[in-house]
């Protein structure tokens, strides 16, 4: 699992450590001036070498158009999150799957699961 964000990764990463998740990322990507910033898809191509998966094989959830951009840059799976400052009308036209919450996260990855 991991982040890719428009802050600096020392800022998600003191984010991430207050909000006692920081140990189930296995990738904090930001603004390190090295990696293009969303929506281009370093960070997820990034992510995916490191993960040793595909792109395609990538979930990005995320609460704007910008996130559903990034997703679809690099052919992965997009899921809107309503949760966050959109609206679902802000996304439907660009996510694959939109949710309330992230909290319904893992039913949806249950739901995909079951559907093979």
């Amino acid at each position: 699992m991991g982040i890719a964000t428009a802050d600096t990764v020392s800022s998600a990463k003191k984010c991430m450590k207050q909000l006692g998740v920081l140990e189930y990322l296995d990738y904090i990507g930001g603004d390190d001036g090295k990696k293009r910033p969303k929506p281009y898809p370093d960070m997820l191509y990034d992510f995916a070498e490191k993960s040793g998966i595909l792109p395609q094989q990538v979930m990005v959830a995320g609460d704007t158009r910008n996130d559903m951009v990034f997703a679809e840059q690099a052919k992965a799976t997009s899921v809107g999150v309503l949760s966050g400052v959109s609206k679902e009308r802000d996304l439907a036209s660009y996510a694959d799957y939109i949710v309330p919450s992230v909290e319904q996260i893992p039913a949806l990855l249950d739901s995909l699961e079951g559907a093979k």
